[in-house]
């Protein structure tokens, strides 16, 4: 069983601020887990998508996913990142937390946004209870 983590507000925020790790966030909504190679490999090809015929290097991708990415988000909660295996699974986090992981993708235009997860999609916040039953 897993334990629930609940990251500091500050450095939740700084690691959202980056579209790479948004974009492996997104991923992990609609993928609770891939290997390191897959999520590399999806990554690179968004990238080239946004780039505009700029050359986008594969290796400084997935280096800069492997060396800083992934470790940053799993030092912070968000993933479990198991090197020893290549694999990159999404965490248990607090309801919050997901929420928050949520409308960072959500606000971002340029990172193709998952399908919503059963936990997000029956989170209704109190302050919208009232507005539904007017």
């Amino acid at each position: 069983m897993s334990t629930v983590r609940t990251p500091s507000v500050e450095p939740l925020f700084e690691a959202l601020s980056d579209a790479r790790r948004r974009y492996v966030m997104s991923l992990l909504l609609s993928r609770p887990q891939v290997s390191v190679e897959e999520l590399c490999d999806e990554v690179v090809a968004w990238e080239r998508t946004g780039a505009e015929g700029a050359v986008v290097r594969e290796s400084v991708i997935t280096i800069s996913l492997v060396h800083n990415h992934l470790p940053k988000l799993d030092d912070l909660g968000l993933v479990d990142y198991d090197v020893e295996t290549g694999r990159v699974a999404r965490a248990d986090v607090d309801l919050e937390t997901q929420r928050i992981v949520e409308r960072a993708i959500e606000l971002d235009e340029s990172v193709p946004v998952a399908p919503a997860s059963p936990v997000g999609s029956a989170y209704r916040p109190e302050s919208s209870l009232a507005l539904d039953d007017e």
